[in-house]
């Protein structure tokens, strides 16, 4: 499956969308190669096996809506503090500690 997401980010790239889905894919990692997508307006990685969010989210400065929910993500990084444009969140159904 890693490899069909390869495909999409490149796809994204070349188009510049705003918007990126990638839902029930499998992903247990965000693929580094999304956080260069830094025109993202929207994004949307639920339900998957996500188990981090890489310091690198802060590349997102366009980012107004991100959807992690239903991942397996138990702690957010401090870098989500600088997606200023950042207006929706959602990590329902994640196990965060603390």
């Amino acid at each position: 499956m890693q490899e069909d997401i390869s495909i999409i980010i490149r796809r994204a790239k070349r188009s510049r969308t705003s918007e990126f889905e990638c839902t029930n894919s499998f992903l247990e990692i965000i693929p580094p190669t999304l956080f260069d997508l830094t025109w993202l307006v929207s994004l949307n990685l639920s339900k998957n096996g996500i188990s981090a969010v890489d310091s690198k989210i802060k590349n997102l400065v366009n980012l107004r809506e991100l959807d992690l929910s239903e991942n397996q993500i138990t702690t957010i990084p401090g870098e989500f503090q600088e997606l200023k444009s950042l207006a929706f969140l959602n990590l329902s159904d994640n196990p965060l500690i603390g």
